[in-house]
């Protein structure tokens, strides 16, 4: 019960925090969506660390360190090379061309140098390929919720998702961008609390370096090494496919994109990253040693993607189970709310803008919360109904958004001359191919981001070069 108590208290915290936000929000488009691009390196750094860490760390990387041992921390290497790569080169970028033109959303910006005939129809390319790709990921979001209060309290499943959205609306439907960025602030202390806290308690726990590496190895030496049975030409092309997995998922993740679209100037955009790389690396490693050492403290966990909620159950008092199962809610909610946001832009704004315009002039927030609860039921059927891991149905989902959005991006900020038809049949290609790389098993050789964003880039190489010779381009 007090277990219970405390972690009711700690939502409706998250939840003041995010009211309050939301009440100094204002009633322009601009405001909603972007904030009117008031926020500082800080705040975007930690808000963009906080979306992206989510439940692929907190819960995800806990099962990945549990299962692979060392190997796991190949990962995060990846990742860092590919943040190294984007944040060095397209956030001052991407904040200098869409304030430069006005753009409110990712798909817009995408659109924002075709023809005026054509921008539509990117538009909604665009966001066809997003809904999908970040209904999923929010749906895992959910499950990781669900899966967290199933563990720690024993609620079903159910409710926990449904907790969960219930709670999250119930600041970002009516506050927008500046809601989500300020509570997505405060919830990026909590989890860092939260990963270093369980860190150095399992070290403890598991009796220091030293007897965990031991442990590690009685249990199975394969544990400790990287490459046991794996070539190291394996681990190198993992690494190279993680690291452009990354790369092409911080062009893709529409939520991550909108906060370099809202950051105050492209100067703090760029400075914004190291924030959030030292941020996405810090809870990262911490959660997968942790997993690594989980392992030496409970060796037969079912479900290693509920390690996290388990541990805390077995060695806290209820009051700190009950605020470590608040802090794992933080993490998901950070990514939950910014997901909802872009699926509400998207369904919106840039699939119906001339309705999207009339209803928020006759009905105001009340059309906004409408949006944004049912597009919360359709993600919460969408948790109930998959049965793939935390860290697989994220992984995928961004692997095909870096594939295809991300190459969109990548075209129009690297300022590759374009077209309308060659700009949709291009991310269209890198969504087919990526998805097919999955379904044929080969994303146990390199994840389908890669193949898919190459694929594409192909041919829209060669879709340019014939629309060029032919004289049919529409952009100028």
């Amino acid at each position: 019960m007090a277990a219970f108590l405390s972690l009711i208290l700690f939502l409706l915290l998250l939840l003041a925090v995010g009211t309050v936000a939301a009440r100094s929000s204002g009633d322009t488009e601009e405001d909603y969506w972007l904030a009117d691009r008031s926020f500082g390196k800080y705040f975007i750094g930690f808000s963009a660390g906080a979306s992206s860490a989510s439940s692929f760390i907190m819960i995800g990387a806990v099962g990945v360190g549990y299962t692979l041992g060392v190997t796991a921390l190949l990962l995060p290497l990846g990742a860092l090379l590919g943040d190294l790569v984007f944040w060095s080169i397209y956030p001052d970028k991407i904040n200098r061309f869409a304030r430069a033109r006005g753009a409110n959303t990712v798909p817009e910006m995408l659109s924002m140098t075709a023809a005026d005939a054509d921008r539509r129809l990117i538009r909604k390319a665009a966001a066809l390929i997003t809904f999908p790709m970040i209904s999923l990921y929010a749906g895992a979001q959910m499950l990781a919720a669900g899966k967290t209060m199933n563990t720690v309290m024993d609620i079903d499943l159910k409710w926990g998702i449904l907790l969960s959205a219930a709670v999250v609306i119930g600041y970002c439907a009516r506050g927008g961008l500046r809601a989500s960025v300020i509570t997505q602030f405060v919830q990026a202390m909590i989890m860092l609390a939260t990963s270093t806290g369980a860190l150095i308690l399992a070290t403890v726990i598991a009796g220091g370096p030293a007897e965990i590496v031991k442990s590690l190895d009685s249990i199975d030496p394969a544990l400790l090494q990287f490459s046991s049975n794996t070539p190291v030409l394996f681990l190198l092309i993992m690494v190279i496919g993680f690291a452009a997995a990354t790369l092409g998922l911080d062009l893709a993740l529409p939520y991550l994109l909108v906060r370099m679209m809202a950051t105050r100037s492209p100067g703090e955009a760029r400075q914004a990253g190291w924030i959030y790389i030292a941020f996405v690396q810090g809870n990262w490693m911490a959660m997968t040693l942790f997993g690594i050492i989980l392992r030496t403290i409970i060796p037969d966990i079912p479900d290693p993607e509920q390690g996290l909620p388990l541990f805390a159950e077995m060695n806290l008092s209820p009051v700190l189970l009950g605020i470590v199962a608040g802090g794992i809610f933080a993490t998901i909610a950070s990514t939950i709310d910014a997901q909802l946001l872009v699926l509400s832009s998207s369904i919106t704004v840039d699939l119906f803008p001339s309705s999207h315009t009339r209803l928020v002039a006759r009905y105001g927030a009340r059309y906004r919360v409408a949006v944004m609860v049912l597009i919360a039921a359709f993600v919460v059927s969408l948790a109930l109904a998959v049965s793939a891991t935390v860290f697989t149905l994220i992984l995928s989902t961004v692997a095909v958004l870096g594939a295809s959005l991300g190459l969109g991006m990548f075209i129009v900020i690297s300022n590759i001359r374009t077209g309308s038809n060659a700009m949709i049949i291009s991310m269209l290609t890198g969504f087919v191919v990526a998805l097919a790389w999955r379904s044929f098993g080969l994303s146990e050789i390199m994840l389908e981001a890669l193949p898919g964003f190459l694929c594409g880039l192909l041919v829209h190489t060669v879709l340019m070069k014939r629309f060029r010779n032919s004289g049919n381009d529409s952009y100028g």
